[in-house]
Formats: structure tokens, C-alpha cells, sequence
């Protein structure tokens, strides 16, 4: 199943783009296409769009006040419609809601908040999506957040470690180079000594004879 993003008045988008694409992909749902809107005139026009070409669209965008917000605008577009309804997700972190999904006539639009926790409440809101559509969800599930810092952190940590073990290594090898220099240096000096002790006594030895 093919499903569109459009982003509404919000940054972030690449992380929320893997936040929705790791999750849904669980229940079969591929991203099919992803835009941005700047203005609730060009949000109607390219739902209108995005409803034409799949089945599901998830609108991200940052909660605002006023007519000119995302949930305004797609109440006055979409629940005029007989037969529409909106089921609201709560957050994680506080009172209000991280998603809302509204459905009519077998497709659904998802409003989704840009600025929410949805760590957990993404699971809930795919269940939802995966019984509205009648597909099931693999055994696949979200990765926290949080643990993806960890393995992060925890491959940083073996990089440090390796550089080093590296910089270590190659400190020891550059050390032993120069005591390897040093006794060269030593043997030679022993040597022309020698020759020069060799050089006087073969003299004295010349001159008493």
C-alpha cells in the first residue's frame, strides 16, 4: 500500500520521514511521494492531489492556533463529507494529541504533530491504520529512540577505541624505530673507536720494533 507525506509549516522532515517510514513499513505501507505546503490554500490543493494518487496521506505539521492551522483547515475540507469521522491519538508527553486520523470512504489523512513525543503513540496509530486498511503488521516494530542514541554512542565509543589502539600502535612502532636509530648510531661509534685503537697500537707496535 502507497501512502504521501506533506509537510506543513514544520522542520525536521527527514527525521520524521524515518520515524513514519520505519514504523509503517511493518504494516506493508510504502512511501510513495512527499511535498511540502506553505499556506492552507496550497494544503487543500495538494491533499486533493495526494487523495487522487494513494490511500493514506500523513500531513506533518507544527501545532498552530488560528485558521490558518493544519487541523482548521482539513476539518473544514474533509468532515463535511457524509460518512467522515476523526479518531485522536493522544501524546506521550502531555494532554493533547500527537495524531489525528480522519477516515471517509475507505481512504484516511492523517494529521500528524511535527513537535510531539510520538515514540510510543506511533505503534497505536499504525494499529489503527492497519485495521482501517485490513492489512496485517509484520513483527517488526519501532526502534525508541533512545536506543538508537545508544547503539550510536556505543559505535562512537568502538571508533574511539580502534583510533587508539591505532595512534598506540603506531606510537610504539615509531619508538622502536628510534631505539633501533640510537644503537645503529652506538654500534658505529664503538666501531670507529675500535679502528682507532687498532690504528694507535699498530703504531706503538711499528715504533718499538
Amino acid at each position: 500500500m502507497k501512502y504521501e507525506i506533506i509537510y506543513y509549516h514544520c522542520g525536521r522532515t527527514s527525521e520524521i520521514e524515518h520515524e513514519l517510514k520505519g514504523c509503517l513499513s511493518a504494516a506493508g505501507m510504502e512511501l510513495q511521494y512527499a511535498c511540502a505546503a506553505a499556506d492552507p490554500k496550497e494544503l487543500v490543493k495538494k491533499l486533493t492531489a495526494s487523495l487522487k494518487r494513494a490511500g493514506l496521506v500523513i500531513i506533518a505539521a507544527a501545532e498552530e492556533k488560528g485558521n490558518s492551522g493544519a487541523g482548521v483547515v482539513l476539518e473544514k475540507t474533509l468532515m463535511p463529507k457524509k460518512g467522515s469521522r476523526t479518531i485522536k491519538l493522544p501524546s506521550d508527553s502531555d494532554d493533547g494529541y500527537f495524531a489525528e486520523i480522519y477516515e471517509s470512504g475507505g481512504q484516511a489523512v492523517v494529521l500528524y504533530c511535527a513537535e510531539a513525543d510520538n515514540c510510543g503513540g506511533i505503534k497505536e496509530m499504525r494499529e489503527r491504520l492497519a485495521g482501517f486498511f485490513g492489512v496485517e503488521i509484520s513483527g517488526e516494530e519501532c526502534e525508541d529512540t533512545e536506543k538508537i542514541m545508544e547503539q550510536l554512542d556505543d559505535q562512537m565509543k568502538t571508533v574511539s577505541r580502534v583510533r587508539i589502539a591505532v595512534e598506540g600502535g603506531m606510537t610504539a612502532e615509531k619508538r622502536h624505530k628510534e631505539s633501533l636509530k640510537k644503537i645503529k648510531i652506538s654500534i658505529a661509534v664503538l666501531l670507529s673507536l675500535a679502528a682507532v685503537l687498532l690504528g694507535a697500537a699498530a703504531w706503538l707496535f711499528i715504533s718499538y720494533m
